[in-house]
C-alpha cells in the first residue's frame, strides 16, 4: 500500500496546476492580519499623538490670557481638544493654575493649586496632595512662579484584537502665563493664595 502511494505523493510534490490558489489561500489570511494590526497600531500612535497635539494646543490657547478665564473658555478648550482628537468617546480635561509656595528666601515648601477645573465635571479638581505626587513631573519653578497644567486622558479601544488592550491614553502639558504674573479665574479671588 505505501509502494501505490510513494509514486502519487512523488507526482502531486512535483505538480504546478493551481500552486498559485494554494499558496493564496494559505498566505492571504496571514497578510491580512498583518495589515489589520498595523493600521490598529498605528491608529493608536495616531490617536496618542492627536491628544497630545490638542493638549499642546489648549496650554498655549490659555496660557495667552490676559484676563481672568471664566467657565464658558474653559469649555470652549474643552471642544477645541475633543474636535482636534476627533474620538468616538469624549477627552477629559483639567485645567489647574499651580503656585511654588515659598516660606522665605530660598527656602521653597512646595507647590500649591491656586485654582483647578474640569470642564463637565469629567475629573476630579486637582487637589494639593495629589500635586505634590506629581511634582517630580513638572518643570522647575521658581518660589513665588506659577504655572499653568494642562492635562488630559482619553479612553482608548482598539480598532480590531490584535493584541492591543483597551487602555487610557494621557497626555500634561505645563506653561508659564505669557503676558501676566498669573492667571486667574472669574468668579474667584484673584491673588496668589491658594
Amino acid at each position: 500500500m505505501i509502494r501505490q502511494l510513494t509514486p502519487r505523493l512523488r507526482a502531486f510534490g512535483r505538480s504546478r496546476h493551481a500552486s498559485v490558489v494554494v499558496e493564496t489561500v494559505l498566505i492571504a489570511p496571514l497578510l491580512l492580519l498583518m495589515m489589520v494590526g498595523f493600521h490598529s497600531f498605528w491608529h493608536a500612535i495616531q490617536t496618542a499623538n492627536s491628544l497630545q497635539k490638542a493638549t499642546f494646543v489648549a496650554a498655549d490657547l490659555i496660557s495667552r490670557e490676559m484676563e481672568p478665564v471664566d467657565t464658558t473658555f474653559l469649555d470652549g478648550l474643552d471642544l477645541v481638544v475633543n474636535y482636534m482628537v476627533r474620538s468616538p468617546d469624549p477627552a477629559s480635561l483639567r485645567i489647574t493654575s499651580v503656585l511654588r509656595v515659598a516660606r522665605g528666601l530660598n527656602t521653597p515648601e512646595g507647590l500649591a493649586v491656586i485654582w483647578s477645573y474640569s470642564p463637565g465635571n469629567r475629573r476630579e479638581a486637582l487637589t494639593n496632595a495629589a500635586l505634590q505626587a506629581m511634582e517630580d513631573d513638572l518643570p522647575l519653578m521658581s518660589p513665588g512662579g506659577t504655572i499653568l497644567l494642562v492635562e488630559a486622558s482619553l479612553p482608548y479601544r482598539p480598532l480590531a484584537n490584535v493584541g492591543l488592550p483597551a487602555m487610557t491614553l494621557t497626555a500634561r502639558f505645563a506653561m508659564t502665563p505669557r503676558y501676566v504674573p498669573f492667571l486667574c479665574r472669574a468668579g474667584r479671588p484673584c491673588s496668589l493664595q491658594p
